[in-house]
């Protein structure tokens, strides 16, 4: 990939979750297509983590397919095929799927899964990028995390 224009959308709009543009606090930017455009990295990792608090402590979607269903809903997305492929990049035993609970209260979980969300959602970054698998660093997806004021560090 050797311009932005190649680049993914999410990439692209700091929006690696490509989250829908939203009215609220994290809704920071403006919108492309529908999905927001935020002014920075952290502001659309911190927004996909306020979303994942929501949803997790605030709605009770405690499992992958619940949670998926939620995010990614079968009308715009091939949802067993996200499940799966979410799944598989956490590393979470198939048979426990629809009931196992993704302790998203965990920091470390919480970060495992929006990597994985963020493969699904804008496919592995090219070889040439500092060589990671994942399209934000550590550092990254701690600081946005930290940022929602939400987990706690311990």
């Amino acid at each position: 990939m050797n311009t932005a224009t190649q680049l993914p959308r999410g990439i692209r709009n700091n929006n690696p979750g490509n989250l829908r543009a939203m009215v609220g606090p994290q809704n920071v930017g403006k919108v492309v297509d529908g999905f927001a455009q935020f002014f920075t990295s952290l502001d659309g990792i911190t927004s996909y983590f306020h979303l994942v608090h929501a949803y997790y402590f605030g709605h009770g979607i405690k499992t992958l397919p619940q949670f998926i269903e939620r995010y990614a809903p079968s009308n715009e997305n091939d949802t067993r095929a996200y499940i799966r492929a979410v799944g598989i990049a956490m590393n979470l035993n198939p048979l426990g799927w629809a009931t196992t609970d993704l302790e998203l209260g965990k920091p470390w979980r919480a970060i495992q899964l929006a990597n994985a969300m963020f493969l699904q959602e804008n496919g592995a970054p090219a070889p040439s990028w500092a060589g990671s698998p994942y399209w934000y660093t550590p550092r990254e997806m701690i600081d946005g995390l930290q940022h929602t004021a939400r987990w706690q560090f311990v």
